[in-house]
């Protein structure tokens, strides 16, 4: 069966405020520089809405996890996706990044060459802790050898 999990909206929201804030700013400033033109604030505008328009797309419409039976779909990096057997799966451990504001969870795998390498397929605040905890029941029922950190076991 597959499944498809999105960013919950909550985060999704934040990510379109936060960088709508940004955009706004950026504006202020090109409006108020006592050098800008109106041709000048124009083609910065331009550029600046599809800089600041980028991520908030990309986060809405291009991020997902997927489990289809034995395969595990993520995005690696926002336009480049991963793909992993479930029983390659070894361990899955959650841990703080950017400063303690983003709990990254981490899928460490065996690659074709038999070496432990790891990717994030997702953070808890942007799937939150129910999604989460749906994806690791279900990679459990197929793999039920993984192994989970503290944090991990908590969610």
């Amino acid at each position: 069966m597959k499944k498809i999990y999105k960013p919950q909206k909550s985060f999704l929201k934040s990510i379109w405020i936060s960088f709508g804030v940004l955009l706004l700013f950026y504006l202020l400033v090109g409006v108020t520089s006592g050098t800008a033109t109106i041709g000048s604030v124009i083609e910065g505008m331009s550029l600046a809405i599809c800089f600041f328009l980028f991520f908030p797309i990309m986060f809405t419409f291009y991020t997902y996890i997927q489990i289809d039976k034995d395969r595990l779909k993520f995005v690696k990096w926002l336009v480049m996706r991963g793909e992993l057997a479930v029983s390659r799966i070894q361990s899955i451990k959650c841990q703080k990044t950017f400063m303690g504001l983003a709990t990254d969870v981490d899928i460490y795998f065996l690659t074709e060459s038999n070496t432990l390498s790891h990717n994030t397929v997702g953070t808890l605040e942007g799937y939150g802790n129910d999604a989460v905890r749906e994806i690791v029941n279900q990679l459990l029922k197929v793999n039920p050898s993984i192994t989970l950190d503290a944090r991990s076991e908590t969610i």
